[in-house]
């Protein structure tokens, strides 16, 4: 497990499709394995990961969820971890639940993986990979389709945007996260949109 930053950072970003997939809140963890390489790739223990609803939307400029990540780890392992076998997508089943999974990189031979079916498409491969880790959190706030409004002492954070936004004083990071502290943990609402048996696609950039 990477070591915990003594300043933690935040990173705010638009969350434009929120199917359950990316990020995963169930089974105990939320975990965010696919889409988001370059927030994946650089986050670490201690950081803070948050998703704003997208202009167009009853979400927008809400927040959909907010994790603190406890955990990093590799594909490799992420796939073989026994935590995590529940987040294996099954794409036939009737509950949308499972079709949500997204511990879809099986490791080869060589360094390579396959990828099984689930949220995402095979022209996504390439990206997530480019992640190189899977964000965990057993400390984080999922409200889907119920996202909560933010005080607008902390619109800074509420834009989201692109690239993904992570210069926040650490003032700014400190209030926001009591703020955020003080809803429940764990799941509040469904995801906006609900997968699809076969083939569904959570296309979140």
């Amino acid at each position: 497990m990477a070591e915990r930053t003594t300043t933690p950072k935040l990173y705010s970003y638009v969350l434009s499709h929120d199917a359950g997939a990316a990020p995963n809140p169930f089974w105990g963890h939320c975990t965010l394995a696919i889409c988001k390489p370059k927030i994946r790739r650089r986050a670490k223990v201690g950081n803070w990961i948050v998703g704003i609803g997208p202009a167009g939307k009853p979400t927008h400029g809400k927040l959909i969820y907010a994790m603190e990540v406890n955990e990093t780890l590799p594909f490799k392992k992420y796939f073989r971890d026994r935590r995590f076998a529940e987040k294996k997508p099954q794409p036939d089943s009737d509950d949308w639940t499972p079709r949500s999974g997204d511990n879809i990189y099986r490791p080869l031979i060589g360094g390579r993986f396959k990828q099984l079916k689930g949220p995402h498409k095979p022209r996504n491969k390439a990206k997530d990979l480019r992640g190189e880790n899977v964000l965990i959190s057993k400390r984080f706030y999922y409200f889907g389709r119920k996202a909560v409004r933010i005080p607008k002492e902390f619109k800074r954070i509420a834009k989201g945007g692109r690239p993904d936004r992570c210069k926040f004083s650490p003032d700014l990071v400190a209030r926001f996260v009591k703020w955020v502290k003080g809803h429940r943990i764990g799941i509040h609402g469904d995801p906006a949109k609900i997968l699809p048996r076969k083939g569904g696609s959570c296309e979140s950039k």
